[in-house]
């Protein structure tokens, strides 16, 4: 029998290459379950009801604010089997007015930083990582996933973008087709 090799995975950045994401910014992020399985919230005429498993996403959503005070929290809602966010970073002592368009992208920090520690992914590698381990050790299942790999992330360039991508999170719930 012939031993084949599985094929190579080359896995290319969905993010900004050029985009700073540990300078101030806002971010519209989506983070979806392990194989999209509805275990965070039940949807029931448009009404979101959490799991115990939704509101310890929801709970450590919102305790990372009190954590990172680089980090600012917007409108948030935990669906069956992802949550959406916004997210607006601060970044190096500069605070973000709701009401300004970001800029134009920054160069990002060199190659060696991985994960910047007050980037965006460090947010999101920190949130699902506590939840993960909150919701393991309830269950007493250590190492199983909750979340699949990545996040899909958009950069809020100006108000408009901001005040659609907030009625979408609003929105969102009553538009589910599960």
């Amino acid at each position: 029998m012939e031993m084949r090799t599985p094929p190579k995975h080359d896995r290319q950045s969905i993010r900004l290459q050029t985009w700073d994401y540990a300078g101030p910014g806002m971010y519209f992020v989506t983070i979806c379950t392990y194989r999209r399985l509805p275990v965070l919230s039940r949807i029931v005429r448009a009404h979101v009801h959490l799991s115990w498993i939704g509101r310890i996403a929801s709970e450590a959503w919102w305790q990372s604010a009190s954590l990172r005070p680089d980090i600012e929290l917007d409108a948030f809602v935990v669906m069956p089997d992802h949550i959406h966010g916004i997210i607006m970073i601060h970044g190096k002592g500069i605070s973000i007015p709701t009401h300004r368009s970001v800029g134009d992208p920054i160069i990002e920090p060199p190659a060696t930083l991985c994960r910047p520690p007050a980037s965006l992914g460090a947010f999101i590698a920190g949130w699902k990582s506590t939840v993960t381990a909150r919701v393991n050790t309830a269950r007493n299942t250590r190492g199983c996933r909750l979340w699949q790999r990545n996040y899909h992330e958009r950069v809020i360039r100006d108000e408009r973008a901001l005040f659609y991508i907030r009625r979408y999170i609003a929105e969102n719930p009553r538009k589910w087709r599960g």
